[in-house]
């Protein structure tokens, strides 16, 4: 089935349309259908669907959280999509880098994974029912794993959910702030280019594919934040501190990924992280 026919499939159903990517994404489909949180039920045969938790934090405050939002949720919209239009519709999930866990090589798509907190291991889970379940009922499908996505818009930054933004803001308004001594090497992407990744893929005639979306360079995220310091010109006091404990049980200290698939497709980026840099500079002063 080709990504956008006629009448009930040239509509995209988004679940999931309301956080920061989502968002995004239907601002640039403007003729897609952005469902309603508590409607489960797909409203055309083309669904991709962006509802996830944000963070390996929920472990201290819900430890069914991820569990509930990452599985059950998604088992749900396929049972009622499969009622729906039978095996007749395509499905593309919105995954992460945070899958893979700590490599000591360039990520790739048939790379092994490792996670190690609730949200990085409920996101491969995911992937992994979702797989079954397509295959079983012979559904067609993608997984798209997005790498650190910055950008102008996220409204619930956090040290928890997108730290370097968060981080990036307060320094930017002249707040304290503080950064780990240790750094951390990750891959970044405008959140524009990658609604730009995303339609590429979508766009793919190949289904029942993985693909990453992020760029090949990865950045020293210590050194990121200086930058930030400097280019803003920001008044902020900045310690610098030891890496907490649960920090290293869950997170990756260093991430690089391979884009090779998605370059394939023609992929671009328009921003580089400088770019993305001073757009966050000019937004939050």
């Amino acid at each position: 089935m080709d990504f956008m026919q006629t009448e009930q499939v040239n509509k995209l159903t988004i679940f999931g349309g309301n956080g920061f990517i989502g968002n995004r994404f239907s601002q640039r489909h403007s003729d897609a259908i952005v469902q309603s949180r508590n409607d489960l039920v797909p409203s055309t045969n083309q669904i991709i669907s962006f509802i996830s938790t944000v963070d390996n934090y929920g472990i201290y405050t819900n430890p069914h959280l991820d569990i509930e939002t990452n599985l059950t949720l998604l088992v749900r919209i396929l049972e009622k999509a499969k009622e729906k239009f039978g095996n007749d519709f395509t499905f593309t999930f919105a995954s992460s880098w945070f899958v893979y866990g700590a490599s000591d090589s360039v990520a790739n798509e048939t790379s092994p994974c490792n996670p190690t907190g609730f949200y990085s291991s409920t996101k491969l889970c995911a992937e992994r029912l979702l797989t079954a379940y397509c295959q079983t009922f012979g559904i067609q499908y993608k997984i798209l794993r997005f790498s650190n996505v910055i950008g102008v818009g996220d409204k619930k930054a956090s040290l928890q959910k997108n730290a370097f933004q968060y981080l990036a803001q307060e320094i930017i308004q002249n707040r304290d702030a503080s950064i780990y001594k240790e750094p951390s090497f990750r891959s970044f992407i405008d959140v524009d280019d990658l609604v730009s990744g995303i339609d590429l893929c979508m766009s793919d005639n190949k289904w029942n594919e993985i693909y990453n979306i992020g760029n090949e360079t990865s950045y020293n995220v210590k050194k990121l934040l200086w930058y930030v310091y400097k280019r803003s010109k920001s008044k902020s006091r900045i310690t610098e501190i030891d890496v907490p404990n649960f920090h290293k049980i869950v997170q990756v200290k260093n991430f690089r990924m391979d884009i090779s698939k998605l370059k394939k497709l023609g992929y671009c980026p328009k921003f580089t992280i400088r770019n993305t840099i001073d757009r966050l500079i000019t937004h939050y002063q």
